[in-house]
């Protein structure tokens, strides 16, 4: 059985027991762990220090009356082959997202039903039209960027300069379109267009292989959910890696000297080898290091940002809407509280769950209303696609990632324009001074994503094992690929 957050180990009181490992791993999300895991099956010690109580880090899970669901990430798709080969060699279940039924569409004050993953029928022909033109050559702009070295394409200085707001004003042909396009850049970076530049909306788009990639549900990056909510991938890691993850225990220093490192909490300190460092991007800045990280890295930590999010759930007594045909599948470019609904139903739940996602801008002013205003405006929004039934909510569960100290926002952190390029080569700059820096943020492929944290996990633990055993003489066991 899988153990709850409670119960792994909290840091005990400084012992001799807490000398020296091989790796300190910091942070216990999903990037954390798998790197704490593979190098403990490539025969490193290790031990993982995670400042919250509890793992996952922006995997996590409420109990609720139908079962447990996701309150932060959330869905697997094809070509995610780092997370998938991981939630198999875990014996986790996918399930598929649910998508029968027609979906609803609202946009500029008219909404309709459709199927399939995209309204082509419906939206208004010229803003339609406009919308597929501005997806069409941004897909081929981003082709031409490197994902590996964006900052080194073609262009690249122009398109970092220009913020994506500003170049839809240039490109888009309607208000409408521009609309249209916004709804799928509020929902996917949690942040207004004006905050982001062009080049790093370039560069998200290729390393995630399309936006399509992100915006389908029958074929892209929502096609699975996890069976009992994604944060059991983190924990059926900490089960492994039992007593080495440390909870309740944020590192406040890092030194290196004498061929050694120190890692120091507030409680004890670690001697070793080599540090992961797994936090999310602007969260570094909370650890004094020694000797101090370069002034360009420590300067894109600060100009960082993460993005704005709320995910909401509302609990009902059935899934109601799929007994009219409906898969409560609901975007919205008009209401920002409806802009993305989706059926979060658990598995074999005789009740239904509908998620929204708030984000940016919206999700500001969102946040300063009560709970109970937040629930009686989301439960209206709703009511207005899928009837009266929607006001009448058994359980409201929300999380505001902009209020959780150690992360800060969601899903992932930005850089403002002009940042990438004066900050990238620091951004893919994964090893200082023998501290390895892994997660989504780091990623090349699927920045952003579960995958993408995984991927940049194990090419870090490939590597320390390599280094050590290069150091050692000793030959470590290889953990699967």
């Amino acid at each position: 059985m899988t153990k709850a957050p409670d119960q792994i180990s909290q840091e005990p009181q400084p012992t001799a027991a807490d000398g020296s490992v091989d790796v300190v791993v910091i942070g216990a999300g999903i990037g954390g762990l798998t790197a704490a895991w593979r190098l403990t099956q490539a025969g490193l010690s290790t031990v993982v220090l995670e400042a919250s109580e509890q793992v996952g880090g922006r995997l996590l899970n409420h109990a609720s009356l139908a079962g447990p669901v996701e309150v932060g990430g959330e869905w697997l798709g094809p070509t995610q082959d780092h997370v998938l080969s991981l939630t198999k060699e875990l014996d986790l279940s996918l399930v598929e997202t649910y998508r029968r039924g027609r979906h609803f569409f609202e946009a500029n004050g008219r909404k309709f039903k459709y199927r399939g993953d995209f309204p082509v029928l419906g939206i208004n022909l010229l803003h339609g039209l406009d919308a597929c033109q501005l997806y069409a050559r941004l897909k081929l702009m981003a082709m031409r960027v490197s994902v590996e070295a964006p900052w080194k394409s073609k262009n690249a200085a122009q398109w970092d300069r220009q913020s994506v707001g500003a170049w839809l004003e240039r490109n888009s042909l309607t208000r409408g379109g521009r609309d249209l396009f916004s709804l799928v850049f509020r929902t996917l970076a949690c942040i207004e267009p004006e905050e982001m530049s062009v080049l790093s909306l370039l560069t998200h788009i290729h390393s995630i292989g399309g936006a399509t990639r992100v915006t389908s549900v029958s074929h892209g990056g929502q096609k699975w959910r996890v069976e009992g909510g994604s944060q059991r991938i983190a924990l059926s890691l900490a089960e492994r890696l039992g007593d080495k993850v440390r909870l309740g225990s944020p590192v406040r220093s890092v030194a290196a000297g004498d061929g050694f490192m120190r890692v120091a909490t507030d409680h004890s300190e670690h001697t070793c080898k080599r540090v992961v460092v797994a936090v999310p991007l602007p969260m570094t800045d909370q650890i004094d290091f020694t000797p101090p990280l370069p002034e360009v890295v420590m300067s894109m930590v600060r100009d960082a940002a993460m993005g704005a999010v709320t995910k909401c759930n509302l609990v009902y007594p059935t899934a109601f809407w799929r007994e009219q045909g409906l898969s409560g599948r609901i975007y919205s470019a008009d209401d920002g509280l409806v802009q993305a609904v989706f059926d979060n139903t658990p598995t074999g739940s005789d009740k239904g769950v509908l998620v929204s996602l708030v984000t940016g801008g919206l999700q500001r002013d969102f946040a300063k209303k009560t709970p109970e205003e937040r629930r009686a405006s989301l439960e209206h929004s709703i009511a207005r696609f899928l009837g009266p039934q929607a006001l009448h909510s058994v359980e409201y569960l929300e999380q505001d990632w902009t209020q959780e100290r150690w992360i800060g926002g969601g899903y992932t952190p930005f850089l403002p324009p002009q940042g990438l390029l004066k900050y990238g080569p620091a951004l893919r700059r994964a090893s200082i001074h023998g501290v390895e820096f892994v997660g989504s943020d780091y990623a090349v492929r699927h920045a952003g994503f579960m995958d993408g944290a995984v991927d940049s996990a194990e090419a870090a633990a490939r590597k320390i094992a390599a280094e050590l055993a290069d150091v050692t003489g000793t030959s470590f066991a290889t953990f699967p690929r």
